[in-house]
């Protein structure tokens, strides 16, 4: 009676742990898949995938300035390329599916069948063991050389792959509803990744909590897709969106491109307009971990870009081409270099945050002998810089940077502005650096000892003929810096 009553309790024990999704190897989690394409619901590739956890600084930027209008969440931040799935499974005919061997914790399930994309947010187990019945619905397939005609509406929550390289003609236009995935075939060649070329106009119309989401099918961190590239008098008007892991990104050339409330993560190049954009609006975008957050060349053509965090890129901003454009309201951290500009841009810099980045503002002159380049920086503030606030240079083909830096408040000092040329390409106009708070500094020869210009090299390296005035020196941090609720 007494091995009896062993066995009976060891078959309870078992029976609860079996209840509770616990095994000896961990926890188990399962669904069930009803996708709508005609291969029916089988071999359905399940990946599971560790819930992101965002940044602490990251965190703290968004928390601090709730007017930037993007709420960056670990499912916004996700990407299926940035690590192995930790398990994966395939589901039965029947559609279920089921993988064991979990540790407490919470976790994304991807599912993926001929193109098309699901994604399980937020599955926390144990307390969740079943994500339940999910559609997986069939992806619309363009294939290399397609070319859009008419007017299509891609429904909410859809799938849409593209192959190569597909075109929307003048007489077309594509419109994109919210929660839309647009999946790009992937190529280690530039001419063969996926791209959507757009002559007439696109729209992508995401909502608060359902942003359309562009990424690549394949693996590739930095360039798995080409991207969408606007011809020449078309536009592209997105807003709630995200794009990852591209080659070049979203915009075009002498096109009309509108880029609101986006995320650009882990791309080449994220946001892109260039040569003789025709009107532009780049507002509410945070850039992470791109190689190049957002590239602007702008001749002729005055454009706001305002209200943008720019988060650890290798450049986060490239401001360039004969413009008078404004990039103002951002939050720039842990950038290599957070803004550079080159090429005639005679813009401003205002509003903005600079901190923990390696150069803070990278001024270049012009190129090729022709005209110069006056950048205003103004009314920002200037946290710690690991090597300078700001560096003027008119190395190799670009000559002559002459900005002008006025009202802006440096809370570190030791590292203010680097001034330097070359031989053949010398930097010889005065800078305007007045009226700046220098974390309560007046004494001149302490500023002095904070700015490199020709008197700390040999000049045969850098020449540098001009003088930085950089007095008067405000007593007081500037008013009015930083980032405005506008």
């Amino acid at each position: 009676m007494i091995r009896i009553g062993i066995i009976i309790a060891t078959i309870a024990l078992l029976l609860s742990c079996s209840q509770n999704n616990s095994t000896s190897s961990g926890y188990s989690l399962k669904g069930k898949v009803d996708y709508t394409g005609e291969s029916g619901d089988g071999d359905v590739e399940i990946m599971i995938y560790p819930y992101p956890v965002i940044n602490d600084t990251l965190q703290q930027i968004m928390d601090e300035y709730p007017q930037i209008g993007v709420p960056v969440t670990p499912e916004m931040l996700f990407d299926k390329n940035e690590s192995d799935p930790l398990k994966k499974a395939m589901t039965d005919n029947s559609g279920s599916w089921e993988v064991d061997g979990l540790s407490e914790g919470n976790y994304i399930a991807v599912l993926k069948k001929e193109y098309a994309y699901e994604f399980i947010y937020n599955l926390k187990v144990p307390e969740i063991d079943n994500s339940g019945l999910v559609e997986l619905k069939k992806a619309i397939v363009y294939n290399d050389g397609d070319i859009i005609n008419n007017n299509v509406i891609i429904e909410e929550n859809s799938n849409v792959y593209f192959e190569g390289v597909v075109r929307v003609s003048e007489f077309g236009s594509l419109t994109i509803n919210p929660g839309a995935k647009l999946v790009f075939s992937d190529s280690t060649l530039a001419y063969d990744k996926g791209t959507l070329i757009v002559n007439g106009r696109m729209t992508v119309a995401g909502s608060s909590d359902n942003y359309v989401q562009l990424f690549g099918d394949g693996d590739g961190l930095r360039d798995a897709w080409g991207g969408v590239r606007a011809g020449e008098g078309a536009t592209l008007d997105f807003e709630r969106f995200i794009v990852r892991n591209s080659y070049k990104g979203v915009g075009g050339d002498k096109a009309t491109n509108k880029f609101r409330f986006a995320v650009f993560k882990g791309n080449t190049v994220g946001g892109k307009t260039s040569y003789n954009t025709i009107e532009s609006e780049c507002y509410n975008i945070v850039a992470l971990d791109n190689e190049t957050g957002m590239d602007y060349f702008a001749p002729n053509e005055e454009t706001t870009i305002n209200k943008s965090i720019i988060f650890r890129n290798y450049f986060g901003v490239i401001l360039w081409g004969e413009s008078t454009s404004t990039y103002k309201n951002s939050y720039l951290c842990l950038n290599r270099i957070a803004i550079r500009t080159y090429q005639f841009f005679n813009g401003c810099v205002n509003n903005s945050n600079f901190n923990y980045n390696e150069r803070s503002i990278f001024i270049h002159g012009d190129n090729l002998n022709i005209g110069d380049t006056s950048l205003k920086v103004f009314e920002n503030d200037f946290f710690s810089s690991k090597y300078y606030h700001i560096i003027i240079n008119s190395y190799a083909y670009y000559n002559e940077a002459r900005p002008v830096i006025v009202s802006n408040n440096f809370h570190i000092l030791n590292l203010l502005v680097n001034i330097y040329g070359t031989r053949p390409h010398p930097n010889s106009f005065s800078i305007d650096f007045t009226n700046n708070w220098l974390n309560g500094e007046t004494d001149s020869l302490a500023i002095e000892d904070c700015i490199f210009d020709k008197d700390d090299v040999e000049e045969q390296f850098k020449p540098y003929t001009g003088n930085v005035f950089f007095s008067p020196v405000s007593s007081f941090i500037v008013y009015n810096t930083g980032i405005q609720d506008e």
